[in-house]
């Protein structure tokens, strides 16, 4: 169906006031903590984090995409969000899609908590403002290009580049985490370096709607003791500036393994790349032709992922032997980042402190120690959702995982459609790492191979069959 096409936007707060901020130091100052950091999130609030909310209306096909600044989406925040819209405003859930730009200097938020609650009013509530708001619109892609922001934070580790790397011989044959993107880019590694632009022009041929798609983790901020979009709000904020009356939207890529220059930095790195991606979004812009002639459509799928068995006994037993001689080495050697050896290598942030380390080593040895006695069992596969939102030529691919780098190329390369572009964080809370078999192979951060939850290396070509056939659909 072509035609009477009309779109609408909407734009909220969702950031966290001063009496959340007061409850969290009350609370850490108690003992309680939901992360690495005993100082996360206590200081207020250095850029505001929003929902962004995009409706689409064609005839009567109707779709909602809503955005927001956290680092994941929980199911019961879609299932809320779509429970409510449903009752309100007749939506399909098929028809609602709820992603994360998943930056990590996101406040965390709970379903049983007032603020858990208040994000969820306020995504609903966007997409009201953005259905309100519908009026008839034509709408166009492009592509720009922006490589130097980003890098592969995985580099092997050989013979030939351990002492480089700073690295004892026992891990010859893992991955390093590279957290340096000068170090990482040596190793040459794949990245996305497409950004996808879609503009969505009033009749008057005045932008409406900017939407950004972009491949790279917003973590160059961890757990800081403020909130903040991190680069993807400097992004959003210069293009809201520059193109006077228009919504900016920002959509995550396939960044399982793809990260933002300048990990552990400062607010100042995050503006500045952002900035430079913005700058990119702009030198495109005006190339877009826009068409009111629009055939839109949407579908959904259920899918799964399997778990590896859970490994023997000497396997687990020999984690826990590496995480108690970290944590007994930690007062001895401060700086020490690094545990296991060859594939069962993982090096931990440098720019975490002591105690943040000792933190992660002593829960990841907790969840050890609880799936001992269930050695060799495997875990029910975990059931997930895939979507498509598809405007004539682009096609957005929506799912709840951090797909690596590769699967998303892939399945552009798999689709029919010219601008496809794969979104991640859509919902699931965990939004697992899921890597082509041979990385999983290699271990490392991502891919432990002791983590009791591990999932099975099948599951990647599978998951780019199915999006793949979802995007062609």
């Amino acid at each position: 169906m072509v035609g009477n096409f009309e779109a609408g936007a909407a734009i909220r707060s969702i950031s966290p006031d001063e009496s959340w901020f007061r409850a969290r130091r009350g609370a850490l100052g108690r003992g309680s903590a939901d992360g690495y950091r005993s100082h996360s999130f206590t200081e207020g609030v250095a850029e505001p984090i929003f929902t962004r909310t995009l409706v689409t209306r064609q005839d009567d096909h109707l779709l909602v995409l809503i955005t927001a600044d956290l680092i994941t989406i929980e199911n019961w925040l879609v299932n809320r969000v779509r429970e409510q819209l449903g009752r309100t405003a007749g939506f399909e859930d098929a028809q609602i899609a709820v992603t994360a730009s998943h930056t990590h200097s996101a406040p965390p938020y709970g379903e049983d908590e007032p603020y858990g609650a208040w994000i969820a009013s306020q995504l609903v509530q966007s997409a009201e403002d953005a259905a309100a708001d519908l009026a008839p619109v034509a709408i166009g892609a492009t592509h720009g290009y922006c490589s130097e922001l980003c890098y592969y934070e995985r580099t092997p580790i050989t013979a030939e580049n351990a002492a480089s790397l700073g690295v004892d011989a026992k891990h010859i044959g893992g991955i390093k985490h590279s957290r340096d993107h000068l170090e990482a880019r040596l190793a040459s590694g794949p990245i996305d370096p497409q950004v996808g632009v879609v503009r969505i022009d009033r009749l008057d041929g005045s932008p409406k709607i900017v939407l950004v798609h972009y491949t790279a983790h917003p973590a160059i901020e961890i757990e800081p003791p403020h909130v903040s979009p991190d680069f993807v709000g400097y992004t959003m904020k210069k293009i809201q500036s520059e193109v006077l009356g228009a919504t900016p939207m920002f959509c995550q890529g396939a960044a399982g393994a793809v990260n933002i220059n300048n990990i552990f930095g400062s607010l100042d790195h995050a503006r500045r790349h952002g900035e430079v991606l913005a700058d990119e979004v702009l030198h495109v812009l005006d190339s877009i032709r826009t068409t009111d002639k629009v055939q839109s459509a949407y579908a959904s799928r259920s899918s799964y992922l399997e778990h590896s068995p859970i490994p023997t006994v000497e396997e687990l037993d020999e984690e826990i032997a590496f995480c108690r001689d970290f944590l007994e080495g930690l007062d001895r050697n401060l700086d020490d980042v690094w545990l296991g050896y060859g594939p069962h290598t993982v090096n931990l942030p440098p720019g975490f402190d002591r105690d943040a380390r000792r933190r992660v080593v002593e829960r990841r040895m907790m969840l050890t120690e609880q799936v001992r006695g269930r050695s060799g069992q495997i875990f029910e596969p975990l059931s997930l959702e895939l979507q498509m939102f598809r405007w004539n030529e682009i096609a957005l691919i929506l799912n709840p995982l951090q797909l690596f780098v590769q699967l998303g190329l892939e399945i552009k390369r798999l689709s029919r459609h010219r601008y496809t572009f794969p979104v991640c964080f859509t919902g699931g809370g965990m939004s697992p790492y899921i890597g082509p078999a041979e990385e999983v192979a290699r271990g490392g951060y991502h891919f432990t191979p002791f983590q009791p939850a591990r999932w099975a290396p099948g599951n990647a070509l599978r998951l780019v069959d199915e999006m793949a056939e979802l995007a062609n659909t």
